[in-house]
């Protein structure tokens, strides 16, 4: 499954580079829980990988978030229930940062616990390691520049990784005449930006080895629905979950390792009229 990921993300590299990098990826782990990448992140920002705390861009500027709105689920679950689907275009109202703020609180949530001393946030995750990352492109967000931030939740913080970079969303999307169906290219029309998950393998590898793929992309199921769920609750957010993305040209514009962190599903959301 990892090579077939690979594929994507490396398509120029032969099958046994792809597996040089898989072996070079497991014999550089860190096994005392967590530890760095095997080889520099390619950004001047240094990060920290934490148990059951995320990664940390130190160093990074920061944008604090508005304090949530804990009434911010307008509705029954059973009506969010029925109400949700897949919204692939949006309203030209622009997005408020206090409700990308209550959005990301209520789908994510992170609070202390004194079980095992870590803490915990609103879905499952093996061995509370949370090993799937929660980034922002911001595309038409008040009071947010065009870029690419990383959630911190712990703090409700947006690290900035790439401010006011001019995002070409065609260079995201598979060509259409190279895929059956329609790609979701269109999306990006109003869309207050895309809200990509990737996965930190060496946060989840160094307890549960090879079980640890499965365990993140199970992790990013979770968190994906708490997501559709929570945006399907509150008044005017939606959101469309995307699978024409190019990983590879993703994982290049984020400059992520490409063995040591994953993206592995992004959603483009936005404004709606209900």
């Amino acid at each position: 499954m990892i090579i077939d990921y690979l594929d994507n993300v490396f398509p120029e590299s032969s099958l046994t580079c792809k597996q040089d990098l898989l072996l070079t990826y497991l014999r550089n782990i860190d096994f005392s829980g967590g530890g760095a990448p095997p080889r520099p992140m390619q950004r001047k920002l240094q990060h920290v990988v934490l148990k059951g705390g995320g990664k940390d861009f130190t160093g990074a500027k920061c944008v604090n978030l508005p304090e949530p709105d804990s009434q911010v689920l307008t509705v029954p679950l059973r009506d969010a229930f029925a109400r949700r689907q897949s919204v692939r275009s949006y309203s030209p109202n622009i997005m408020t940062l206090d409700e990308l703020s209550s959005w990301l609180a209520a789908a994510v949530g992170d609070h202390p616990t004194e079980k095992l001393g870590v803490r915990r946030r609103h879905y499952p995750s093996g061995g509370a390691l949370y090993p799937i990352e929660v980034y922002v492109l911001s595309l038409r967000l008040a009071g947010l520049e065009r870029g690419l931030y990383h959630y911190h939740p712990a703090r409700h913080q947006l690290q900035v990784i790439d401010e006011s970079v001019d995002v070409d969303a065609n260079k995201f999307f598979f060509d259409p005449s190279q895929m059956s169906g329609v790609t979701n290219a269109s999306t990006w029309d109003h869309a207050a930006g895309v809200l990509i998950l990737s996965a930190h393998m060496n946060n989840s590898y160094a307890k549960y080895g090879d079980r640890s793929w499965k365990l993140m992309l199970l992790e990013a199921g979770h968190l994906a629905q708490n997501f559709t769920m929570v945006a399907a609750a509150m008044s005017n957010i939606s959101l469309c979950p995307m699978g024409g993305m190019s990983l590879s040209a993703l994982s290049k514009y984020m400059k992520l390792s490409g063995y040591a962190e994953l993206p592995i599903y992004p959603f483009s959301f936005g404004s709606v009229d209900r």
